[in-house]
């Protein structure tokens, strides 16, 4: 499904292909590379064990890190790589990112880590040359809903993928995600009783077609992720479900961080834990379709 910043015809002729057309696709790269959002801000402890029990949820936690080198796909501020280097110590760590001015906050705040075992590359990762040699894992937080023609994209992660190695996402939304992201339970409640009407309120009509300086693409049902990487020929697919609780308080609590907010109190950060627990309770017994968003592996055949 597409995002609902674009119009309901382009959802209609596009949203099953994951690929839209070149014109569009050129306003969403240039919006992407001019992308800025400050400085990373989520560095307490939380934000690492949730995207930890993520790597560990899709049973990938016991890899010989050490022995591996790790492409940051789409690396933004440098969020996911800052936390994986408090637990693991891979060969090498290529950050990976289209805006120079992410780039530069993901440096920044990286470089003093990790030393010459880390670089830092301003390109596409649609463009096959991004690195010199295929990674062991190519990771990503938040990122496949970005790309303008998702089949294109993931043809050329295969490439960047050493066969037997793994690509991984840590989240990306489905269409439940709007109503959660939300907080408010009347949003809830007007999804339940008719998704498709609730959607059509709310996606973007007039012209232009697509918000000006909107980013984010495309909503995925775990379904439509797990047959667009068999279509890319990875295997063993795994698919993980753990947004429920979570982007439901930190809509309703109004968690999101920023200058004037830059780190959550002590009672916040018990409640988002609590939140955490809660969705992996719910992940036991909710289908997957429930879920805001999941996370994925899946492995370059060796």
């Amino acid at each position: 499904m597409l995002n609902l910043a674009f119009s309901e015809s382009l959802e209609r002729e596009f949203g099953s292909t994951y690929a839209i057309p070149d014109a569009i696709a050129g306003q969403l790269v240039e919006a992407n590379s001019g992308f800025a959002t400050g400085s990373e801000l989520r560095t307490q402890p939380v934000y690492g064990d949730e995207l930890w029990a993520r790597i560990q949820a899709l049973g990938l936690g016991e890899l010989d890190w050490s022995q591996m080198a790790v492409l940051d796909a789409c690396c933004g501020t440098g969020f996911l790589t800052y936390h994986l280097l408090a637990r693991i110590s891979p060969k090498h760590v290529s950050l990976v990112d289209l805006s120079p001015d992410e780039l530069a906050c993901a440096r920044d705040l990286i470089e003093p880590l990790g030393g010459d075992r880390i670089d830092f590359v301003c390109a596409d990762l649609t463009d096959p040359t991004v690195a010199a040699e295929p990674a062991d894992v190519v990771i990503g937080n938040s990122f496949l809903h970005h790309f303008p023609n998702v089949p294109a994209a993931l043809e050329t992660v295969h490439s960047l993928v050493r066969p037997g190695g793994w690509f991984v996402g840590l989240h990306d939304p489905s269409p439940v995600a709007v109503p959660l992201e939300s907080g408010d339970l009347r949003h809830l409640v007007a999804y339940t009783l008719s998704p498709g009407r609730y959607m059509r309120t709310l996606r973007h009509r007039p012209s232009p077609t697509v918000r000006t300086g909107a980013t984010d693409v495309w909503m995925f049902e775990p379904g439509s992720i797990e047959a667009l990487l068999k279509e890319a020929e990875f295997d063993d697919v795994r698919i993980v479900s753990r947004y429920v609780a979570r982007p439901f308080l930190v809509g309703a609590m109004g968690l999101h961080l920023s200058e004037e907010r830059s780190s959550l109190s002590q009672r916040e950060t018990t409640a988002l834990r609590a939140s955490l627990k809660l969705d992996d309770l719910l992940a036991r017994v909710v289908p997957k379709r429930v879920s805001g968003g999941f996370a994925f592996a899946a492995r370059r055949p060796a």
